[in-house]
């Protein structure tokens, strides 16, 4: 028996032309012939490169502003057309929080994924962190420590030390991602702070929890630090539930 008659295919949809435009734009990204900082045509040439009416190019150039893979300029002349972005961080974290929120991604998942990043990442910046990246994180532990400081506040301070060791990894990639959920994190955790009847002792805690990380890489301990910030995130899981 013919094995094609068990298959449910069905004919392929003629593309519509914005959606070959999008394709052959990313083509040329892979290809290597279109790098971070390039301008693109501008939309006429484009138009009449691409055989396509001007409105189908206009509609490609938004999906691909969209997920941050050009940045339109206004205007004419030299300044104005469509540059290739050169950061990917953006349109990773959209496309993680709208999963997220759309409960196609669990927070287990989430917080399994972070742990795991920030264990390797704290790893590696131990080992590479500067004497800047030492004041930086110094510096944050202790405004997280003031008396005063509101939830919001300390949140704020508490994702920018964990971006700080993310990029002190040298890992640009960790970077992103952890970037990427920063939006969840902070949601997650803010969600904590605000419903917290006893707000000083969470304080207190965390700003505990993050002096030991601090320590560890200073002292350069990768081991130690990596076992320290994914019990300090495993404990801020345990708090949601």
């Amino acid at each position: 028996m013919d094995s094609a008659t068990n298959l449910k295919l069905k004919p392929v949809a003629r593309r519509r032309a914005y959606e070959e435009v999008v394709d052959q734009i990313r083509g040329e990204i892979l290809a290597g012939r279109l790098k971070s900082g390039d301008r693109l045509p501008g939309e006429r040439q484009l138009s009449d490169i691409l055989g396509v009416s001007r409105a189908s190019v206009r509609e490609a150039l938004r999906v691909l502003e969209n997920a941050h893979i050009v940045r339109a300029r206004t205007g004419t002349g030299a300044d104005s057309g469509s540059i290739i972005v050169g950061e990917v961080g953006h349109s990773m974290g959209d496309v993680l929080l709208m999963h997220t929120a759309l409960d196609h991604l669990s927070l287990d998942e989430v917080v399994g994924v972070r742990t795991a990043l920030e264990g390797y990442g704290v790893e590696q910046a131990a080992a590479r962190r500067t004497e800047e990246d030492l004041e930086v994180l110094e510096d944050l532990v202790r405004r997280m420590a003031e008396p005063s400081l509101s939830p919001v506040d300390f949140l704020e301070l508490d994702s920018s030390f964990h971006l700080v060791l993310a990029k002190a990894s040298a890992n640009r990639l960790n970077a992103y991602l952890m970037e990427s959920i920063r939006e969840i994190i902070e949601a997650m955790l803010g969600d904590i702070f605000t419903g917290s009847a006893d707000w000083s002792t969470m304080q207190a805690e965390m700003v505990a929890e993050h002096e030991e990380v601090y320590q560890a890489i200073a002292a350069q301990d990768g081991a130690k630090a990596s076992i320290l910030v994914q019990a300090h995130i495993n404990k801020s899981h345990e708090r949601i539930q």
